[in-house]
């Protein structure tokens, strides 16, 4: 049996701060409110490089706007009516994300409080690519890994297009909810990772707009 380990999180929000997930986000690790000062924003060299702002295309369409990652042949549609941010990651280098939020959402202190919000990203890291193909194998072998294998998620595979990635869930907290986002490993140590937030209350909202948003995913 492969024994517990905990999965490191990158906590990133409508701007500033908010869980963003595991397999991408592997090699860091913070808790978000209460916790904070108990565990600081501990960045590993190793950590995923992303994609800078001009690589975040923003295409309108005829129906809807999309965004569109070229370098991973990425194109999501965006929710309608949503608004759509470029944010600089916590970073020493020129890398981006895309942050979108629901018209009713309200946030504090980057933690979102009402409402709805998605993250993407894309970069380049080798070694996070091959972990999550990994973690992604062992979970095809054996099911019972989904709710073993780590201890604060429970993950399950999820097929996006020809593309396996890895799906995690966080256990739903009283303050702050609910988190879920899925990293897909691609060749060359190419990520691309989205998460969404479910806010206390926000649950049967948030979630179908997560599920129509990922289910329409295209990476070519």
């Amino acid at each position: 049996m492969q024994p517990k380990r905990k999965v490191k999180v990158l906590v990133v929000s409508l701007g500033v701060l908010a869980v963003l997930g595991a397999g991408f986000f592997y090699l860091w690790y913070v808790w978000i409110p209460n916790e904070m000062d108990k565990e600081a924003l501990k960045p590993n060299p190793e950590a995923p490089v992303l994609f800078g702002k001009d690589d975040y295309q923003i295409d309108k369409k005829a129906d809807g706007t999309y965004i569109i990652i070229d370098k991973v042949g990425l194109t999501a549609k965006v929710p309608d009516g949503w608004t759509i941010n470029k944010e600089k990651t916590p970073t020493i280098g020129d890398e981006y994300l895309i942050n979108l939020s629901s018209p009713e959402a309200t946030s504090q202190d980057g933690i979102l409080l009402g409402g709805c919000g998605i993250s993407i990203m894309a970069g380049i890291s080798i070694d996070s690519s091959q972990e999550i193909k990994n973690d992604i194998q062992n979970i095809n072998d054996d099911q019972s890994l989904s709710d073993t294998l780590d201890e604060n998620y429970i993950l399950q595979v999820l097929k996006i297009g020809d593309y396996n990635g890895l799906q995690w869930t966080s256990h739903e907290r009283p303050y702050f909810g609910q988190s879920i986002g899925v990293d897909i490993p691609l060749s060359d140590g190419g990520m691309i990772s989205s998460n969404a937030t479910f806010p206390p209350g926000y649950k049967d909202q948030c979630e179908p707009i997560w599920q129509d948003f990922i289910s329409n995913i295209e990476i070519k």
